[in-house]
């Protein structure tokens, strides 16, 4: 019977929010619902014929709401009677601190009203008011938050703490808010949204890192533990789209992959599509992430800086001429050429293992004399927006980055001296600008350009017994030019549907020079990749939205390479069906194709693996298009702070590459498919300031190459069947901790042997690939932020962080080769020579320290 009286109510003010009624129809049917009794007098409520009730059923609520339209009291006299009167003139001086109930920190210039008048909370979220009537009721507002009402009888002597929650806009596209901690959600058409500014502590991210945050996702993980590493769904980081601020990236990492490139403390919004790509993104086949800065000029000053024990940054945000016109500016540069911190230690031992860098890095190495390593990075990033009326904006952005590597040493017992350079920059430029007719439509012309380039040079020359020099000169260089442009029309149609019509047109142009060069063998090696591409895309999609349960995106791409002079059709169907409240049923299918890839170069270049990877454009002789098919189904639930999230998918890439050395194998490249089939479970439950998480993939990946491995398959080269993160995040009002262990399986490697060749000489011989797998990885991560204020005023804002990561100190081997190398017995007239094979493991980073510093204002 209280089932059906409950529904009875929810309908009634479900009909009563669409059409005015008079207040003594509500009295009615709230005594009916709720079993209660109102005392008053007719003369009070007759004149109350516009009254709005909204589908709210927690009966104190819906009093205070009548309180606010008719301005009467509506006493509590016990469980079952009320009696209405008009208000006192009786006053009473009140006081209150407004905080967030997520952040727990004070909301300053928020909005309390009372009859008919409004303050704002102070800079530390506070308001006084004198002299108010008993009987009112404050309502607080602020942008971003759940309006809260708030009868002025409970306010007592001492200062009320109110804690507003955040409001999450667009309900009708989010399915799940909160996703692993504060600032991340994820929406219906399945791509899951990172806000860096909000988002909460997570296990061994110091900073709020897009690139390392967003690898405690099920499906998402770097197997060589660095920021730029992501996998996404067996798809390797060169077929995922990388775009910030519109500008697509070919390089987004500092110090050789482990830090990101992306200033975070600028960075609006990071949207992750795992699978269900929108048709406007194109030329890809893994996942898609799109990292978005602030499209709306700032409305006012803000700037910030701090450092770490790796580097040190600060931002900016001012409004010009009236806020017509904004800027943001950011720079960061490393403090690893002027202060050795431990963590830099840490990281170089990791970066240049099995490298000479390596060995003139190791003070205990008593092998490499007058050793000097001068490396640093920097980044900056600049963005201007011009709005000068509603319907039209402009934005101008820029972003450069460096690495920049010189290291030279000596060895006097081989008689061998290094020298190895490395120069890695990116630059990229952005503008677009957008009208906005209402509805009418919107139109969007982009225009974008970056340029990659990184460059190798490296020599070892070494003096044998006899006095002949055995000299090896190394030079890698790739580049990557691209300039795209861009138009898109959106416009909103009937029912809330949504439509979006584009084209897109890109040049590229590409280079890629290996040149090895040895003396005494008469080695030499001159490999030179270059390619140039027009492509030319059309897309369109329609978004459906049916009473709030269906969402259907229909997507279709059309797309030329005329390097190739082929076209592809690609369809991209994704919908969400939420059932009830709580719970979505998810499905989505795509074909994607990607001309421009990397390709893995096995040949020796001296570096241990810094640079073994080069950008090429396909050519369909030795150089495939890569094709990937996924489809995807899954379901989500959340309810009363638990949240479960499940997806199965199955994918299937063609056309991965590999290149060999031509001495080990008579052909060059081997061209193949990778076929991936995976579960990602999330598991999650919120308590009030304490949450805990439980990240699980299990996925298996499957390589085919007809001319390798006697054409039989095997396991993929970062095939990980297990990956699990068990995160407990716990939130004390300005205190942060965050506790992470990190378990997957260990990644394939292939033995390797050597023999003598014609020079008697020892060559590297390859068995079958990916036979033996690497033991388990574990890793145990800790982490800590304190926020605080400067001065009583509140203008000016510290955080300080702190993190522990992999605190058992576990080397998990990330990967395993082997590698030719010379011993040497002996000195002077006596001194031997022998060539051996050596195992030759990646080691994972140590116990690795690290503290942050930060200010704002």
């Amino acid at each position: 019977m209280k089932k059906v009286l409950l529904l009875f109510y929810l309908f009634s003010f479900t009909v009563f929010s669409q059409e005015n009624i008079s207040l003594k129809q509500v009295l009615s049917q709230l005594s009916k619902t709720h079993k209660i009794a109102f005392s008053y007098n007719e003369n009070q409520i007759q004149n109350f014929n516009q009254i709005l009730v909204d589908s709210e059923n927690d009966l104190n609520t819906i009093l205070i709401n009548l309180s606010l339209q008719t301005q009467l009291v509506f006493e509590k006299i016990d469980e079952k009677n009320y009696i209405i009167r008009n208000k006192s003139s009786e006053t009473k001086n009140i006081c209150a601190v407004i905080y967030s109930d997520k952040t727990k920190e004070e909301l300053p210039f928020a909005n309390v009203y009372f009859d008919d008048k409004t303050v704002l909370t102070n800079q530390q979220g506070k308001v006084e008011i004198k002299d108010i009537l008993n009987d009112a009721v404050i309502s607080i507002k602020l942008i971003g938050y759940k309006t809260k009402n708030i009868p002025v009888h409970s306010f007592t002597t001492t200062c009320k703490e109110i804690f507003l929650s955040e409001e999450i806009h667009q309900l009708n596209e989010v399915v799940i808010t909160d996703y692993l901690t504060t600032g991340l959600s994820k929406k219906k058409d399945g791509s899951i949204v990172l806000n860096p500014k909000k988002t909460g502590i997570l296990p061994g991210v110091l900073e709020p890192d897009v690139l390392q945050s967003l690898q405690l996702i099920p499906g998402v993980q770097s197997p060589d533990e660095t920021a730029s590493g992501i996998h996404i769904r067996g798809s390797t980081p060169d077929q995922n789209l990388v775009v910030f601020d519109g500008m697509k990236m070919y390089h987004f990492s500092h110090y050789f992959g482990l830090i990101s490139a992306f200033n975070p403390y600028i960075t609006n919004n990071v949207k992750l599509f795992r699978s269900g790509t929108h048709a406007k993104y194109g030329n890809i086949v893994g996942g898609v992430l799109d990292i978005s800065i602030d499209n709306n000029a700032p409305d006012k000053f803000s700037a910030g800086f701090g450092s770490t024990l790796t580097h040190a940054d600060f931002f900016i945000k001012a409004p010009l001429l009236n806020n017509k016109i904004g800027l943001v500016f950011s720079a960061r540069r490393s403090i690893t050429d002027f202060a050795n911190t431990i963590t830099n230690q840490k990281y170089a031992e990791v970066a240049f293992q099995n490298s000479k860098i390596a060995e003139g890095l190791d003070q205990e190495n008593l092998r490499i004399t007058n050793a000097k390593n001068d490396f640093f990075y920097e980044d900056y990033y600049s963005k201007i927006l011009v709005a000068p009326n509603e319907k039209n904006q402009l934005s101008f952005s820029y972003l450069y980055s460096l690495n920049d590597l010189n290291f030279t040493g000596e060895n006097p017992r081989t008689q061998e001296d290094f020298r190895d350079d490395i120069v890695i920059k990116n630059k990229g430029f952005h503008t677009d600008w957008k009208l906005d007719l209402a509805d009418k439509g919107s139109h969007k012309i982009a225009f974008a350009k970056t340029d990659f380039y990184k460059d190798y040079d490296g020599s070892r020359i070494r003096t044998r017994p006899n006095g002949n020099q055995d000299n090896v000169f190394f030079n890698k260089t790739n580049t990557v030019q691209e300039t795209s442009a861009e138009y898109s029309f959106k416009k909103e149609t009937k029912k809330q549907n949504h439509w979006e019509i584009g084209t897109q047109f890109s040049n590229h142009q590409l280079t890629y020079n290996f040149k090895r060069i040895r003396s005494a063998l008469n080695d030499f090696v001159d490999d030179n990749i270059n390619g140039k591409m027009f492509s030319y895309a059309l897309f369109s999609e329609y978004q459906i939205n049916t009473n709030n349960k269906w969402l259907i995106n229909l997507g279709l791409r059309w797309q030329h390479f005329n390097g190739i002079a082929k076209n592809f059709v690609e369809p991209r169907f994704n919908i969400n069906y939420k059932t009830t409240k709580n719970l979505n049923f998810k499905f989505s299918t795509e074909l994607k194709h990607q001309s421009v890839s990397q390709v893995l170069d096995f040949r020796n270049d001296g570096l241990g693996g810094l640079f073994n990877h080069f950008w090429a454009l396909a050519d369909e002789r030795e150089l495939p298009v890569l094709q990937s098919f996924q489809t995807t189904i899954g379901a989500d639930y959340q309810k009363k702070g638990w949240t479960l999230d499940l997806e199965i998918y199955h994918k299937n890439i063609d056309g991965i590459l590999f290149l060999f050395d031509q001495n080990v194998r008579a052909q060059k490249y081997y061209s193949g498919t990778n076929s991936v089939n995976g579960l990602d479970l999330l598991i999650k439950k919120q308590w009030y300031n304490y949450n805990t998480w439980v990240s699980y993939s299990l996925s298996k990946s499957i390589y085919h190459f007809n001319n390798l491995n006697d054409g039989d398959n095997f396991n993929g080269s970062f095939d990980t069947p297990h990956n699990f993160i068990w995160s407990h995040n716990y939130n004390l009002k300005k205190v942060e901790f965050s506790l992470g262990w990190r378990f997957r399986s260990g990644i394939p490697y292939t033995v390797k042997t050597a023999e003598l060749n014609n020079s008697n000489r020892l060559k590297i011989v390859f068995n079958d690939l990916n036979t033996e797998r690497l033991p388990n990885y574990k890793r145990l991560d800790f982490s800590a932020r304190y926020k605080f204020y400067f001065k009583r005023d509140k203008n000016i804002k510290g955080q300080l962080g702190f993190t522990l990561q992999n605190i058992l100190n576990r080397r998990n081997i990330l990967s395993r080769d082997y590698e030719i190398q010379t011993i040497v017995n002996g000195q002077g007239a006596n001194r031997t020579e022998k060539e051996v094979l050596v195992e030759t493991d990646k080691i994972s980073l140590g116990f690795v320290p690290n503290i942050s510093f930060r200010v704002y204002f």
